[in-house]
């Protein structure tokens, strides 16, 4: 299969003091995804840096103006989600405890804690993807997250330990 071109996003996992990770709620009524928390994420936009990309987005997402710590943990190529591959570049960073998360258009902030990820409705991989980013304590990971039809195949993950 030939691709045009990849998209290229950011995915971030946001931490507070408390070891909880700052999430978005669909709540959207014609959302096939409504009721789903994922992390903050976004496109790169040409010519941008992640760490750009990050501060962009959260302050468009969430009205979150200063994050500490901006680290990139990893890549993840998706194939199969949409027509295109998309490669996500994986980033940590805290949120200090003066920063109040705002609900915006994208959704409302939730803090969740990854050691109880079965009580919310989120996509498959982002579940690993967490799990990978806990795993990986020095340098980065990289891994290849699969869908066909858009349903969850595999998942696969390299790095550093």
């Amino acid at each position: 299969m030939k691709y045009d071109l990849y998209e290229v996003k950011v995915l971030m996992f946001l931490r507070n003091n408390k070891g909880e990770y700052l999430f978005l709620m669909n709540d959207h009524e014609d959302s096939i995804i409504k009721g789903y928390v994922n992390p903050p994420g976004g496109h790169i936009e040409p010519g941008e840096g992640f760490q750009e990309t990050v501060k962009r987005e959260v302050l468009e997402e969430m009205s979150v103006k200063n994050l500490v710590n901006i680290q990139l943990k990893g890549t993840i190529n998706v194939t199969g989600f949409k027509e295109n591959p998309i490669m996500m570049f994986i980033v940590t960073a805290d949120v200090p405890e003066s920063e109040k998360p705002v609900t915006q258009n994208e959704g409302t902030p939730v803090w969740v804690d990854l050691n109880d990820t079965a009580k919310y409705k989120m996509f498959e991989d982002v579940k690993l993807i967490a799990g990978a980013i806990s795993k990986t304590q020095k340098g980065t990971f990289s891994g290849k997250s699969t869908f066909k039809d858009k349903k969850f195949v595999s998942f696969e993950v390299a790095g550093d330990k």
